[in-house]
Order: C-alpha cells, then sequence, then structure tokens
C-alpha cells in the first residue's frame, strides 16, 4: 500500500505550496511521463522545471517573511519569573 499512499500524497494538492509536490520535485504534474529522446524537449522541459523551482522558492519565502511580519507587529514581551502567560496555539489558516 506504501507505492499508493505515495502517489496519492504526490498527487494531491499542497495548499501552502499552491501545487503538487510532484509538480514541485520534478516540475510536471503527475503522473506525466516524458517518452521524448528529443533532446531539445527535453531541455524545455528543464527550463521549466527550472523556472518552477524558482516560483516555488520564492513563494516560500514571502510566506515567511509575511508570517515574520505578523510575529514582529507583537513587539517583543517581557516576562518576569513568576509571571502568568497564556499561549493560544492556532494551525495556520
Amino acid at each position: 500500500m506504501l507505492p499508493c499512499t505515495q502517489f496519492w500524497y504526490n498527487s494531491s494538492l499542497h495548499h501552502r505550496l499552491g501545487m503538487f509536490p510532484f509538480k514541485a520535485l520534478y516540475g510536471r504534474n503527475p503522473p506525466s511521463v516524458v517518452h521524448s529522446k528529443d533532446s531539445i524537449a527535453v531541455q524545455e522541459i528543464l527550463h521549466v522545471r527550472d523556472e518552477l523551482l524558482q516560483q516555488l522558492k520564492d513563494n516560500l519565502i514571502k510566506a515567511q517573511n509575511y508570517m515574520k511580519q505578523q510575529a514582529d507587529k507583537r513587539g517583543e514581551m517581557q516576562l518576569e519569573v513568576g509571571d502568568l502567560a497564556l499561549a493560544k496555539l492556532q494551525p495556520y489558516k
């Protein structure tokens, strides 16, 4: 069942990435397989993959910067030993 589970995960849309994990890794939608021996076609696929990986990196950096800005808005807390603090944990939307 592991191969089926792996295929399901890699072909499911990842909302934070905005694409399939398979596409993020290989640069194409699953389960497409290139059957061409034409080097120009292979070069084009590699070029598209490189552009996709760069877009993915840019999106992750943008999300990281947004999360940092939101955290920085709260400022730094000064707590002393014995102070009570309430921690609210909430999953990302």
